[in-house]
């Protein structure tokens, strides 16, 4: 891990990035393997070496508790399987930490037959012909199993089950609002460019913000100062 760490930073890095998610998206999901305490730790000893913050991966619970346990930079994404803790959170704000939610990543799985019916329609203004092709092809498998009845063997098999991802959406809006009262230090992003979300959108996550009940001037201001203080961009 220090062996990689640092040659990402010789390369460039300016963010060091890894991830804690200790099972799939399944609602009967099988565990994955994580990193060591000691693993994360070098990590972040190597960053403050270098003085560049570190971004965890967190789209559970657990993953929240360990990136404020350890002092991540920032959390990416919102757990999803539960509704955070107050103390978490008090100690999530103590730290002086930050978390881009990401609502796209989950809602989109809400709304895929409205981003299949954008991709036939405008597809050649967000990607390339072959992008277009092979993310319809993606969405079209994952609104098909959706209607599949698996069974629990079945269901395990998979990594991702988009319903998971419907059910668990009102535990993202809850964090979101839960996070926000308590006066966490919340930034916008969309982690467009993954297998399903599409470069080109980033106001809709201002929407999906706005719809966890932070007003539209502050999900603005999130969207510029804070997300600048975030990365440490404040005079620019």
């Amino acid at each position: 891990i220090r062996e990689v760490t640092e040659e990402m930073i010789r390369m460039g890095a300016q963010w060091l990035k890894t991830l804690h998610n200790d099972h799939t998206f399944s609602f009967h999901p099988h565990q994955l393997p994580n990193h060591t305490d000691e693993g994360y730790r070098a990590i972040l000893e190597i960053g403050k070496k270098h003085d560049i913050k570190c971004a965890l991966h967190a789209a559970f619970v657990s993953g929240f508790k360990k990136g404020v346990e350890l002092g991540f930079h920032t959390l990416e994404h919102t757990p999803m399987d539960d509704v955070i803790q107050e103390r978490l959170v008090e100690k999530f704000v103590d730290k002086g930490m930050a978390i881009m939610p990401t609502m796209m990543v989950y809602h989109d799985f809400l709304i895929h037959q409205s981003i299949l019916e954008l991709l036939e329609t405008h597809g050649k203004e967000y990607l390339i012909p072959e992008a277009v092709k092979q993310v319809s092809i993606f969405i079209r498998e994952l609104i098909a199993l959706e209607k599949k009845n698996l069974n629990e063997e079945g269901q395990g098999k998979m990594l991702v089950d988009p319903r998971y991802f419907k059910e668990m959406f009102p535990n993202v809006v809850e964090n979101i609002k839960k996070l926000n009262g308590m006066g966490a230090k919340i930034g916008i992003g969309t982690d467009c460019g993954t297998f399903r979300e599409l470069f080109g959108r980033y106001s809709d996550e201002f929407k999906n913000i706005s719809s966890a009940g932070i007003s539209n001037i502050d999900t603005l201001r999130i969207a510029t100062v804070v997300n600048a203080d975030i990365i440490d961009m404040q005079e620019k």
